[in-house]
C-alpha cells in the first residue's frame, strides 16, 4: 500500500488541540504531497480551527463528491504518536480514527483521471472534528459555501457497516445557584452540589441512559462538574455540563424546555446551549445504492446499515440535504491506549472506494 508510509508520517504528529504548531506541521506534510500536482490547495482559518480543501483545477467548489476527514485527534502518550505494524493492523493514535484514512483518500485524489467520462473529486480536511466541525466542515459549508452531490466520510460505521442514522448533539451548560454559609451552620445555607445532584436524580429519572447500541433513544450524559470553593463552606455556585445524544424524532427546543422546567424547584438554570443536527441518510439515494452494489461485489455479502449513537462531520451534509456516505474499515480501540485499523481492510476499503469512483452513476 503505497499510502501506508504517508499514514504513518501524519500518525507522528501529535495535532491535538493544544498543539497548533504539531497541527501546522501536518497540514505542511499534506500539503507537500501534492507538490509539482496540478491540484490547487485552499487554506481556511476559523477561531483558530485550520482547513485546508484540495482542488483539481477542473472543479470550482461544488464536485461531484467530496472526499472528507480530519487529522485533530484527542490526547495521548508520546507512545501512541510513534505507529507501529503488529501483524496486520497499524497501531497509532488516529490510525482509525482518522488519519490512515486521510492518508488513502490523499493516494486517490492524486491518482484519479480527471475526465469528462469520471466523477470529479476533492478532498476536504479539517482540524476541528474532535471538538464538534463547527470552525471546519460546519464553516467551509456555510460559509464559504461548498457544496457536492455526495460525501464520502469514512469516520463511523466500522467494518464496512452504513450509518443510516444518526443521533443529533446539544451541549448545554447549566448553573445552580444556592447560598453561602459556614458548613458547621448548613441550615443557614442553601447548598448548590445538593441542589444539583437533586436535580440530576429528575434528569436520569425522565431520561435514563440506555443500555446499548440498540436502545435507540436520547440519552443526556453529565460531562463536567464545577462547584465549591473552601473546605469549610456551604457552596453557593455548581456548573455542569451535559452531552445530550437526541435521535431524530426527538427535537431540540422540547428538550431543553424539559430540562429547564425539572431544574426550577432547584435553582437551575441553562445558560448555555448549542445544538448539531442529527444524520440522515437517504439509503434509497441513487449513489448509496451503488456504494452497496459495489460494496457487494468486493466482500460477497451485503452490507448492513445501522444506527449511530455517536456523530462526526457528516451532520454539517446531512443539514444540507447532502447524502453522505459514512462507513470504514475495521478498526479498534478509538480513544485508547492501542488504538488500531486492520491493513487487509484499509486495502479494501481503498478497492472499495476506487470502483465506486470509477462506477459513479451520472445524473
Amino acid at each position: 500500500m503505497q499510502y501506508l508510509s504517508l499514514a504513518q508520517r501524519l500518525i507522528r504528529f501529535q495535532t491535538t488541540h493544544d498543539r497548533p504548531d504539531e497541527t501546522e506541521r501536518c497540514f505542511k506534510e499534506i500539503i507537500h504531497y501534492f507538490k509539482n500536482t496540478p491540484f490547487r490547495v485552499q487554506r481556511f482559518s476559523k477561531n483558530r480551527f485550520s482547513s485546508i480543501v484540495i482542488e483539481h483545477p477542473s472543479v470550482r467548489r461544488s464536485p461531484d463528491v467530496f472526499l472528507v476527514g480530519h487529522i485533530d485527534v484527542v490526547p495521548g502518550e508520546s507512545a501512541q504518536f510513534q505507529p507501529e505494524i503488529r501483524g496486520k493492523r497499524l497501531y497509532g493514535r488516529g490510525a482509525s480514527d482518522m488519519k490512515a484514512l486521510v492518508a488513502m483518500m490523499m493516494y486517490v485524489l492524486k491518482n484519479h483521471t480527471f475526465s469528462p467520462h469520471t466523477p470529479t473529486i476533492s478532498l476536504m480536511i479539517t482540524s476541528d472534528e474532535e471538538h464538534g466541525g463547527e470552525n471546519g466542515v460546519g464553516y467551509l459549508l456555510n460559509q464559504k459555501k461548498y457544496r457536492s452531490k455526495i460525501a464520502i466520510i469514512p469516520d463511523g460505521g466500522d467494518d464496512f457497516q452504513l450509518i443510516g442514522e444518526a443521533k443529533g448533539v446539544i451541549k448545554v451548560t447549566l448553573d445552580v445557584n444556592g447560598k453561602s454559609s459556614h458548613s458547621s451552620r448548613p441550615w443557614e445555607g442553601r447548598n448548590a452540589i445538593q441542589l444539583f445532584f437533586s436535580f440530576y436524580q429528575k434528569l436520569l429519572k425522565r431520561f435514563p441512559h440506555p443500555k446499548s447500541m440498540n436502545d435507540w433513544k436520547t440519552s443526556i450524559a453529565l460531562t463536567k462538574i464545577f462547584g465549591g470553593t473552601a473546605t469549610n463552606q456551604i457552596p453557593k455556585f455548581v456548573q455542569a455540563v451535559f452531552d445530550i445524544r437526541y435521535i431524530p424524532k426527538d427535537h431540540p427546543e422540547m428538550l431543553l424546555k424539559t430540562m429547564a422546567q425539572l431544574g426550577k424547584p432547584f435553582y437551575a438554570s441553562i445558560v448555555d446551549a448549542k445544538t448539531f443536527p442529527p444524520i440522515v441518510s437517504p439509503l434509497n439515494n441513487i449513489y448509496l445504492q451503488q456504494w452497496k452494489r459495489c460494496a457487494k461485489k468486493l466482500l460477497g455479502k451485503e452490507i448492513s446499515s445501522v444506527r449511530y449513537s455517536g456523530s462526526c462531520d457528516a451532520k454539517y451534509f446531512s443539514e444540507k440535504n447532502i447524502p453522505v456516505i459514512i462507513t470504514k474499515p475495521k478498526g479498534g480501540d478509538i480513544h485508547g491506549p492501542n488504538e488500531w485499523i486492520d491493513l487487509t481492510s484499509l486495502k479494501n476499503f481503498h478497492t472499495l472506494l476506487t470502483e465506486f469512483l470509477n462506477t459513479f452513476p451520472q445524473t
